[in-house]
């Protein structure tokens, strides 16, 4: 298995950097799976010295805003090529986890939107702020899970009745953080939701037969193929 880093980077033996596409081509995997996702909304981020809400759309004081949440971008067209012209490869990605993100009515955490110069501006009392992801249950999938040649992964809780076993569509519980489309041109994103959250991991330690369980969520679900 090949492991690289989502970021750009400079690769043992290389003298040039490289993307997240052209690791995608120079590893030539026949499926591979990308546990991330970009935040084109509201997202925690850290401002001068402390945590701090921060709007990644655009923001004009004081009451306009956009976002590109829902929008096939540029990062899609890059995956869609890469499948469109190695058809063989299955590139598996993550939704996202902003589901819902952003300050609840009457927050008194520090809130900041960037200006065209990339500085971050606190918004005012007298600004309206844009809605929290989601906010009317859809589009909050950013740039990059959007592509229409991969496979897009969302979250769903654990099944809690009948033994933990599927019987009916009501088992299929949305959860909470997972990011949901459709695409703005109504395509269907994302493809596929599965099990993400308290999921149970065997984790086998140091000491020869030795392992314990843990819970976790998971940015990516479980998901067997």
């Amino acid at each position: 298995m090949d492991s690289y880093r989502f970021a750009t980077t400079t690769l043992p033996g290389s003298t040039s950097t490289s993307n997240v596409f052209q690791k995608i081509l120079l590893a030539q995997p026949s499926i591979s799976n990308h546990s991330y996702g970009s935040n084109l909304g509201w997202d925690i981020g850290y401002v001068n010295g402390a945590n701090a809400w921060v709007w990644n759309g655009v923001y004009e004081s004081p009451n306009v805003s956009m976002d590109l949440q829902g929008t096939y971008f540029s990062s899609d067209v890059a995956y869609d090529q890469i499948v469109y012209n190695n058809p063989s490869y299955i590139i598996v990605k993550s939704a996202g986890n902003s589901y819902g993100q952003g300050p609840a009515a009457g927050s008194t955490a520090p809130k900041y939107y960037g200006d065209d110069n990339g500085n971050a501006v606190p918004f005012t009392a007298a600004d309206t702020l844009p809605q929290v992801n989601c906010a009317q249950g859809y589009d909050c999938i950013s740039n990059g899970s959007l592509a229409k040649n991969i496979i897009i992964v969302g979250a769903t809780d654990v099944i809690s009745s009948n033994n933990f076993r599927y019987s009916s569509p009501s088992d299929v519980v949305h959860s909470e953080y997972s990011s949901a489309g459709p695409r703005d041109d109504g395509g269907i994103k994302p493809d596929i939701s599965t099990t993400g959250t308290d999921v149970f991991l065997l984790l086998q330690l140091r000491i020869p037969q030795e392992a314990f369980l843990m819970t976790m969520e998971a940015e990516h679900p479980v998901l067997h193929l």
